[in-house]
């Protein structure tokens, strides 16, 4: 039970704080940049306005799962 609960709390916790980067960032991460072989300065407006959004969806996306994850917990009474 112990190991679980070190598993769920991980989890919760590691979707948490990457959800939240993904959501406040005003930029794209520097793995983004080596992927598309650019620097944030040199995207277009346009281009920015379609990487946040997407940035931020999947950052929703991940503060959802911690939710989904927790929620569960506290109506069962468990700890996770």
């Amino acid at each position: 039970m112990k190991i679980s609960f070190l598993c769920y709390a991980t989890n919760v916790v590691s979707m948490t704080l990457i959800g939240s980067l993904y959501i406040f960032t005003n930029g794209f991460m520097p793995y983004h940049s080596d992927i598309i072989q650019t620097l944030w300065e040199h995207v277009g407006e346009s281009e920015k306005i379609l990487y946040l959004g997407m940035m931020r969806t999947e950052g929703a996306g991940f503060l959802a799962s911690a939710v989904a994850i927790k929620v569960p917990s506290l109506f069962t009474g468990q700890n996770a």
